[in-house]
């Protein structure tokens, strides 16, 4: 589609205003109309890597076909249609001593024009973390309830820590979740941090037999298993909380990163919360900014999948923006969603 209704033209500048090249947002071309430009803040940063001052502007006056021998000013200009029948491109306009570069950028970014699949990790935002610590356990028997942050499971973890505390267990908190960071509990009972296998191996407790563990909400499912693997090796007499009350929202979160950039190209990461999870990416990139971003990460790509991004950096909306500008685009939501079923499903009489 994008190779059929592409093409590259060259048009009279107009003004342009003092500055030597000028990255349209949109501009008017005279067979095809109005022309928008979404990536036209990757071809500023690309000019800008290379040495080349360059201003964003919208050129409102229409353009007409530039004269091979007209040694002035220029607009560069790449347009395609897309999918609905919309046109997009990619344009620089620079005087006389820049046009090579602008030349040079339209050429560079032109060659990737494609159509593109890409895949957004998406599901339930992990368990937001309360705003002071949880306070200390309650004296055994109370009826003090500390305010519950926002995760489901984080009253059920609460509530079956205090249960073995009163029994005057040792009680291992399993996992680096974000929630439930226990102060020392009165009365002698110990409630003791577990986040990590190494932890797990280094644990020293006075009675092997009164050992109780419970699930810090919104741990890593698969890192707490790893942990309690270890725990009940060293520990055959250790019980703690049913699975029916682990928190799945940061284990999904992690497997719809991953099943994203198994089935991608290339993974474009970028800093954020999911960022921080290795992507099993046929290749990974990082990016910082959409100077990071080059032709070649992007030549061979037909999908690509966009991890991490926060509110005050660059961000997954901004990256499928600018992508629209390279081709017609496909944006999937990848979901993994884990749902524990209620007992009464998985536990009924066998038929008769």
């Amino acid at each position: 589609m994008v190779g059929r209704s592409s093409v590259t033209e060259e048009f009279t500048a107009p003004e342009l205003g003092g500055d030597a090249v000028v990255v349209p947002s949109v501009f008017h071309h005279p067979v095809r109309g109005v022309v928008h430009c979404p990536a036209a803040p990757l071809l500023t940063a690309w000019l800008q890597r290379h040495d080349t001052k360059t201003a964003v502007t919208a050129l409102h006056h229409q353009l007409t076909p530039r004269d091979p021998d007209d040694g002035g000013q220029a607009v560069v200009a790449t347009t395609f249609l897309d999918t609905t029948g919309q046109v997009f491109g990619l344009a620089v306009a620079a005087d006389a001593e820049r046009l090579p570069q602008a030349r040079a950028a339209v050429a560079t970014w032109s060659a990737v024009l494609r159509t593109r699949r890409m895949l957004l990790p998406a599901g339930a935002e992990p368990c937001a973390v309360p705003a002071a610590p949880a306070s200390r356990l309650p004296h055994p028997r109370t009826t003090v309830v500390p305010p519950a942050p926002d995760c489901p499971h984080a009253d059920a973890a609460l509530q079956c820590l205090r249960r073995f505390a009163e029994r005057g267990e040792t009680v291992l908190l399993v996992g680096a979740g974000p929630l439930m960071p226990f102060a020392p509990c009165p009365r002698g009972n110990r409630v003791v941090a577990v986040p990590s296998i190494e932890a797990a191996r280094a644990v020293r407790v006075a009675d092997p037999a009164a050992l109780s563990f419970v699930l810090r909400p919104c741990t890593l499912i698969e890192d707490a298993a790893a942990i309690l693997a270890v725990l009940r090796a060293r520990f055959p007499m250790l019980r703690g909380q049913h699975p029916d009350q682990w928190c799945y929202r940061a284990e999904d979160r992690r497997a719809a990163v991953n099943g994203a950039a198994a089935c991608s190209d290339v993974a474009l990461v970028l800093p954020g919360r999911d960022g921080q999870w290795s992507a099993p990416a046929r290749r990974t990139v990082r990016l910082t900014s959409l100077a990071d971003l080059y032709p070649g990460h992007l030549r061979n790509a037909s999908t690509v999948a966009v991890i991490g991004g926060d509110s005050d950096g660059l961000t997954p909306d901004t990256l499928t923006r600018v992508l629209t500008g390279l081709g017609p685009v496909s944006v999937v939501e990848h979901h993994v969603n884990s749902r524990v079923l209620p007992r009464t499903a998985t536990r009924s009489a066998p038929p008769a």
